[in-house]
């Protein structure tokens, strides 16, 4: 399949190598939510993220930090999807080509629940489609959410939940020391007298 190379930039924050800090947020976007076509971090399959690179990712760089893998195919081989690093979003539908597309280049992120349930990332004056085949339509709600947030984050802008706003890595780190504590359900920061989360609503306790 041939490349597609979407507006990319120089410019991009590099997050290889992340700071306890970062790597502890986007653990907590994605707390809970048990989705078995969507993978972090260190938990995503060597065999998906293999043929993944080999289908519709094979110009990730060795200084690219891997977040997050989703496979859309019917069996299961992650040849369709997206990868999410620290620096680009690759993604590629089924019988379509693949899409490269520069973090900081990305303008903004839409979720559209007709069909087939699709992810719109918004770039200059184009858009492209992430399409979701599978899952639940609350599944593929908070997909949306995980990937937007963690755009957001990687672009050193502050983070919307709820309509409050949510420190970036950069300024929890610089908080940590009051601040010790972040929400498993947000991740936005807490004391330890706090029993609710004053972000998101969610109990601070067990």
């Amino acid at each position: 399949m041939k490349r597609k190379l979407v507006a990319t930039s120089q410019n991009v924050a590099d997050f290889n190598n992340m700071d306890d800090i970062a790597r502890e947020q986007i653990k907590n976007f994605t707390n809970g939510f048990r989705f078995k076509n969507f993978f972090v971090l260190e938990n995503i399959p060597q065999r998906k993220l293999k043929n993944a690179i080999k289908s519709y990712a094979p110009y990730i760089s060795e200084n690219e930090t891997i977040i997050y893998l989703y496979d859309d195919t019917l069996f299961n081989s992650g040849k369709d999807g997206f990868i999410l690093t620290s620096k680009r979003l690759y993604q590629k539908n089924m019988l379509e080509d693949n899409l490269v597309i520069d973090i900081e280049s990305i303008s903004k992120l839409s979720f559209s629940d007709g069909f087939p349930v699709k992810i719109i990332v918004k770039v200059a004056l184009n858009s492209f489609n992430i399409e979701l085949s599978h899952g639940t339509s609350s599944e593929k709600n908070t997909l949306f959410n995980i990937l937007d947030n963690t755009i957001k984050l990687l672009q050193g802008n502050k983070i919307e939940i709820n309509n409050a706003n949510l420190t970036t890595a950069q300024e929890a780190k610089s908080q940590k020391q009051n601040h010790p504590m972040l929400c498993l359900m947000c991740g936005a920061p807490f004391t330890k007298h706090q029993t609710v989360c004053e972000y998101c609503g969610g109990s601070l306790q067990g």
